[in-house]
């Protein structure tokens, strides 16, 4: 990483303190509480790590499989029904005499299934088609699909693609409300009341009486599978210590896609009807009540916002279930909360940006890695709606065998090559491959077997982006805005899952041409971060300061006019290391510095 330090002042060198680096090896953008940081970073060594941080890695992945299971329920609950017109009321021909007197015959030899003779029984030598009024399916039952329930076919077949849509949309729109409202008001309750939610629209899918109802619950349904799995990944990210963030992600992301197949064929082997289907699977949902159990509050996010005592009892709670003495914990904790209380960041001194500052200030470090989401959204739903390769549905023995075979080695290489390269040249590797096989397919046209191999690898690449992605997002972010940075990217990414769904439905050709241009273009993006070192080899100097290693600029005489210097002579950085506080000042002239500003008194008083 390129060390950038601030204008020297005649007490020293301004803003050696401010710089942060992740040990994972990404370039971050600065946090203005650099003590605080460096104070909630401690928690960790406070806490251990065992079971407390499995519980929140359990979760996650169950989150996980739940979210994957109701985007791709219309493999079970929407299949193709064999139609055709349905008879007029009272005939008394049997349906295979009508059916060859009244139903057109195509180019093929079969029969018609939107439309119908208008007058079959006067024999004319050209005789009018007529698009049908009503059908009759080949089932059993007219609740076996939702297409056959609710005449999802022909000209209402655009109500299929509707509720799809309808359903990505809801993710897009609420996911980060959801941000903001984790945020603001902690990680439990906003997750407590999605899975209230959840359980009461997912039953609600189940005894929908309309289509309307259907897709009504459906869009809860959506935004609340993905404002559980995202805002859970924020909560194990900020649980676990940074040696082992690496792994647990990638458990995280690989779980629930090598889960799913075999959860849809054993669905589908039964071959249930839409709502026993849509029954079965609240069976995972349901069991995200035990969120009430296997969690607890952040308290990384707790001590950022200065709840001092709830930070201490969860704290408290997490190092007694991994084993921690209480005393040695309780110890701990007394000198984290007096080295807290000490900094000069208290609540009425600490600089929030205005929209327009952190705008400023995000736009050039996030803008590639919002490309990484659309991108592997985009690439993951795309795959998964052709059904290339190993079907989520009910996956052939052979490309279920070669997905876990490629998945295998492949996630300890991503995991041996974030941890000695960094999360940069790992991300940028792996956009590569996905850009070169999107083009192999696209260009080369493979036979249909070579076609289902080349789309299986795919599969498992666009997986694998999804761990640095999932990092290098959740690292960009400080813990006071964490959630509503990554809710933001996550709707970024429904976006592009959106069109992929739609894109590769229609057109598979233009598909693989967009998702290569797409991931050659985020490799360009995320070229463009400065480089940063491996973690295995990250020194000292790139860890967080604490209060014993060094003067922070924001207690320094003078830091805020250094900080203006240096960013007129550097206008367009893009990864700025100028502090939150010198916008404020810049943007508010009549405000104090924080230098001049009283210190607070202690939050434990």
């Amino acid at each position: 990483m390129s060390n950038v330090s601030l204008a020297p002042t005649a007490g020293g060198t301004v803003g050696a303190a401010t710089e942060r680096s992740h040990t994972c090896g990404v370039c971050l953008l600065p946090d203005p509480t650099t003590e605080l940081h460096g104070v909630i970073t401690g928690l960790h060594d406070v806490v251990g790590h065992g079971a407390f941080q499995r519980r929140v890695l359990m979760f996650g992945v169950l989150s996980t499989l739940v979210l994957l299971c109701h985007a791709f329920s219309y493999w079970l609950i929407a299949r193709p029904v064999d139609h055709w017109c349905r008879p007029p009321d009272g005939l008394l021909e049997p349906s295979g005499a009508w059916n060859n007197a009244a139903i057109p015959l195509l180019a093929d030899g079969s029969l018609s299934q939107c439309t119908v003779y208008d007058t079959p029984s006067q024999k004319l030598e050209t005789p009018e088609e007529v698009p049908c009024k009503s059908w009759h399916y080949n089932t059993t039952s007219p609740q076996d699909s939702i297409v056959s329930e609710w005449d999802l076919v022909c000209d209402r077949s655009w109500m299929l693609t509707f509720s799809s849509a309808v359903y990505m949309s809801g993710a897009i729109a609420c996911v980060p409300v959801s941000g903001v409202a984790a945020d603001r008001w902690g990680r439990k309750p906003v997750i407590n009341a999605w899975v209230v939610a959840l359980l009461v629209a997912g039953f609600g899918c189940v005894a929908a009486s309309s289509y309307s109802l259907f897709v009504t619950s459906r869009l809860v349904v959506s935004a609340g599978t993905s404002s559980i799995a995202v805002i859970t990944l924020i909560l194990l990210f900020e649980v676990t210590r940074e040696d082992r963030q690496v792994l647990f992600v990638l458990i995280y992301a690989n779980s629930g896609p090598l889960l799913l197949p075999v959860v849809y064929h054993l669905i589908e082997v039964y071959r249930l009807n839409w709502r026993m289907t849509q029954m079965i699977l609240m069976l995972p949902t349901s069991l995200l009540v035990t969120c009430v159990y296997l969690i607890e509050e952040s308290p990384a996010w707790l001590l950022a916002n200065w709840k001092t005592r709830a930070a201490q009892q969860v704290v408290l709670l997490a190092a007694a279930v991994n084993g921690v003495p209480a005393q040695s914990a309780a110890e701990a904790f007394r000198h984290i909360r007096e080295r807290f209380e000490g900094t000069d960041l208290g609540r009425d001194t600490t600089f929030v940006a205005s929209p327009n500052a952190l705008f400023r200030k995000l736009r050039w470090a996030t803008l590639p890695v919002e490309l990484c989401w659309f991108t592997t959204f985009f690439g993951f739903y795309g795959i998964n709606f052709r059904g290339a390769g190993a079907s989520p549905v009910v996956p052939t023995a052979s490309g279920y065998q070669l997905f876990v075979a490629l998945q295998a080695p492949l996630v300890a290489a991503t995991y041996w090559s974030i941890r000695r390269a960094g999360l940069r040249v790992t991300l940028c590797v792996l956009l590569c491959l996905t850009s070169a096989v999107c083009a192999i397919q696209s260009l080369l046209k493979p036979t249909p077997a070579e076609g289902d191999v080349i789309g299986v690898v795919l599969r498992v690449l666009i997986i694998l982006v999804l761990c640095p992605v999932y990092l290098h997002t959740a690292q960009v972010f400080p813990a006071e805005v964490r959630c509503m940075g990554f809710c933001v990217s996550y709707a970024i990414g429904q976006f592009g899952a959106l069109g992929g769904s739609l894109l590769a439905s229609s057109n598979e050709m233009t598909f693989d041409t967009f998702l290569s241009v797409t991931s050659f273009a985020a490799f360009c993006g995320i070229l463009s971060i400065t480089d940063s070192r491996p973690l295995a080899d990250a020194p000292k100097a790139l860890r967080p300061f604490t209060p014993s290693e060094g003067i922070s600029a924001f207690q320094h005489h003078g830091a805020e006019e250094a900080n203006k210097a240096w960013e007129a002579e550097e206008p367009c950085r893009k990864t700025s290391v100028v502090s939150f506080a010198a916008v404020d000042v810049k943007s508010d002239p009549t405000r104090p510095s924080l230098a001049a500003t009283p210190r607070r008194r202690s939050v434990s008083k």
